[in-house]
């Protein structure tokens, strides 16, 4: 883990076909978590919530973010599944840190705020080093596999697989639902979100999404249930 790290070539593999290598430029930031981070809701700073990270290298540091800085989209880090951002770091010993001051449920990870436990992997992404794999439509539900091919490395090199989950390409979840009543009909209408409208500066309009808006409503009352689906946020 110490001294000048030299770029190591990756293999990548997705299912049986050989894609595209990539080479890592720079050393990461992982670890994992030693307490649970708590569920709460994406809107708001969260400053109640906190967790604590020992990171795989401890000559690594975390630094603080103020506000400016969350806004521009600093420390942001994956604990589990769920993205967050967080404010402070405050270090406890070499290589545990303290996370909090969070901005949780990142790029619509909020259904994974619900979902931790001790042991989650942590990561901090390095948006200077971070590169993108390519990757079909026909991708969703295939194993992608990584090895690296270190200098000195010997056999078996080190190896790392994902299933590709299809999280980039699921709708996020919308909001703002508000219903009423106009004699005997019920209306609802909500706002979707977008894949490109993440920061959403002024709360109202959203970019253009190239995905295509579908949605199956569901209503449920003392006279039964309804579900119906329709293309338009209404």
């Amino acid at each position: 883990n110490q001294g000048k790290w030299k770029p190591i070539p990756i293999e990548l593999q997705l299912g049986p076909d050989p894609l595209a290598g990539q080479a890592i430029t720079r050393r990461s930031t992982l670890g994992t978590a030693e307490t649970i981070l708590d569920p709460r809701a994406p809107m708001t700073l969260d400053e109640l919530s906190g967790v604590t990270v020992r990171l795989s290298n401890d000559q690594q540091y975390l630094i603080n973010a103020d506000a400016d800085a969350l806004m521009a989209g600093a420390n942001l880090a994956a604990i589990g599944d769920e993205l967050i951002q967080f404010g402070r770091a405050e270090r406890l010993a070499p290589g545990l840190f303290r996370l909090s001051r969070l901005l949780r449920g990142r790029r619509a990870t909020e259904w994974a705020a619900f979902t931790h436990h001790v042991g989650d992997r942590f990561c901090l992404f390095d948006a200077a080093a971070l590169g993108a794999i390519d990757l079909p439509p026909g991708a969703v539900g295939a194993a992608l596999t990584a090895v690296s091919h270190g200098i000195g490395d010997a056999a078996p090199l080190p190896e790392a697989g994902r299933q590709i989950s299809g999280e980039a390409v699921s709708p996020p979840s919308v909001c703002h639902l508000r219903t009423w009543r106009d004699a005997d009909q019920l209306h609802l209408n909500w706002v979707r979100r977008s894949h490109r409208g993440w920061a959403w500066i002024d709360g109202v309009g959203v970019p253009h999404d190239s995905f295509a808006e579908r949605y199956r409503l569901t209503v449920i009352g003392a006279a039964g249930q309804l579900i119906t689906e329709t293309e338009t946020p209404s």
